[in-house]
């Protein structure tokens, strides 16, 4: 399985933050990193999670998903996000 950063800006003034939350869970084995990305591990193609997560936006929202390699550096982090990341990238 690959990971992939998900990252999201709603725009309009209906912003629907549980509904992508949600869809982004959904998707499988996540850690919230901070307030508008995600890092989630899936089997699925960047075009796949694409296709699911676009459901949960309005037009004007953005989007960005990418694949993530095997390098990172982070700091202030929790420590819950922190072995998260250890673990699977």
């Amino acid at each position: 399985m690959k990971c992939y950063a998900i990252s999201y800006d709603l725009i309009g003034p209906n912003r629907n933050y549980s509904k992508i939350h949600q869809a982004i869970k959904d998707l499988g084995y996540y850690a919230y990193i901070h307030e508008s990305l995600f890092i989630v591990k899936s089997s699925k193609t960047s075009n796949q999670l694409f296709d699911i997560l676009i459901k949960s936006l309005d037009s004007d929202d953005k989007l960005l998903i990418i694949e993530l390699g095997y390098n990172a550096t982070w700091i202030g982090l929790t420590d819950e996000v922190s072995d998260w990341l250890k673990s699977n990238l």
